[in-house]
């Protein structure tokens, strides 16, 4: 819940002005922190595994009824993952309407530093991107990340 409520938090002025897109953003920050709260640790054999399960279960196709959404949410995901890659390759950003952006898109734009000193350099990559989105978020709201 930590997850979804620093995301939330963190569009707070744009969701004071945007309110009609209040259910779409509170739905996707909540698909947002579901991979990365419940299976965060995974390998990457079992984030394969998860990522089929959690698709499943919101396109409401799972075989198994007991994996269903609560009927409190809507039937149809007006949010839902991207159909390529990986529901771990992705982040929301909460502009407008709001859209799925795929890491890569914050890695973008790096330019090589000028000084020589090799042990200073952090090159980054979707994984220093993903971690350090959620560190930013974790510390803005100081929530605990290592219990």
């Amino acid at each position: 819940m930590n997850l979804v409520e620093s995301q939330l938090k963190s569009c707070y002025e744009e969701l004071l002005r945007e309110s009609k897109h209040v259910r779409i953003w509170i739905t996707a920050a909540v698909l947002f922190a579901i991979p990365w709260t419940v299976a965060g640790l995974l390998d990457t054999g079992s984030r394969v595994k998860f990522d089929t399960f959690l698709r499943l279960m919101i396109s409401a196709k799972d075989p198994e009824p007991k994996h269903a959404f609560p009927p409190s949410f809507p039937a149809k995901m007006e949010t839902a993952f991207p159909p390529e890659g990986s529901v771990f390759d992705f982040f929301y950003e909460f502009k407008g309407r709001g859209a799925w952006k795929h890491w890569n898109e914050l890695v973008r734009g790096f330019e090589t530093p000028t000084h020589s000193d090799i042990r200073r350099i952090i090159v980054p990559t979707v994984d220093t991107a993903r971690y350090v989105f959620r560190l930013i978020l974790s510390f803005v709201d100081l929530i605990q990340i290592f219990y």
